[in-house]
Parts: C-alpha cells; sequence; structure tokens
C-alpha cells in the first residue's frame, strides 16, 4: 500500500507484509501516525541502509538464494530493460509457502507473480519497525 492509501483511511491501520512485502510496509509505514502496528508474516524486516538482497544472503541456511530463483529479462520499452524473478516451482513451497500443503502451493506455484531483481537491491531508507513501540 503506498502512503497515500494509508492517509486515506480514517483511523488506526495495521500493515502485514509477507516475504518482500515485510520491507515494503516498513517503507510505506514511515512517518505515517494512523500506522499503529506492523505485522511481519515470515517476512524480511531490513534497517535502514540494508538491502532485501543482502539480508536474504547474511547467514547461512537461508532458502532465497539465486539458485531458487528463474531470471528473465525484460525489454520495457525505450531502451529501458531489467530482470524479473520468478521463484522456481520446486521450490516455492520451500521458499516462500512452507506452512501450506504441496497441493496450495504447487497451485500458487504454477502462478508466480515476478519481482524486478533491482527491487531486491534497493536501499531500505525507512525501516518503521524500528521506531513502533514493541
Amino acid at each position: 500500500m503506498s502512503r497515500a492509501g494509508i492517509e486515506s483511511i480514517d483511523g488506526p491501520v495495521v500493515l502485514v507484509g509477507h516475504s518482500y512485502g515485510g520491507a515494503v510496509i516498513g517503507e510505506a509505514a514511515g512517518q505515517e501516525p494512523n500506522v499503529k502496528a506492523l505485522v511481519h508474516v515470515a517476512a524480511f524486516a531490513p534497517a535502514k541502509g540494508e538491502t532485501v538482497g543482502a539480508l536474504a544472503a547474511k547467514d547461512p541456511g537461508s532458502h532465497a538464494t539465486p539458485d531458487a530463483l528463474n531470471p528473465v529479462p525484460f525489454d520495457a520499452g525505450n531502451g529501458a530493460s531489467g530482470v524479473d524473478v520468478h521463484i522456481k516451482p520446486d521450490k516455492y513451497r520451500d521458499v516462500f509457502a512452507g506452512s501450506l500443503s504441496a497441493r496450495k502451493a504447487n497451485s500458487l506455484a504454477a502462478v508466480p507473480r515476478p519481482i524486478n531483481a533491482a527491487a531486491l537491491e534497493e536501499t531500505v531508507t525507512d525501516a518503521a519497525w524500528q521506531d513502533m513501540p514493541w
């Protein structure tokens, strides 16, 4: 959700993020007084100055590794290009949906929503979880 979306809600807001979404909610909640809580569900929570990619590689044992991703180059036109990454179907449950049954995880893996690889290297500028009461 964008900051404008958060500001459009009249009343307290709780943001929930899973996986990369943890970084997104930390950025989106910054300086928004109506955000009262963040919920990280198996999510990254990078600190200011960190990237999700560096956080994933930081500790041994992470399953969100480059060999679990399928890079797909894209051409956005006007000379712009990039790489989207999808979790490989055979790695999906292990990396992204470990608490789901194999059947449900396989269904989700069949319709992945990619992420631009560049997003994993964007430096976090606002980590609201660091400033919220625990």
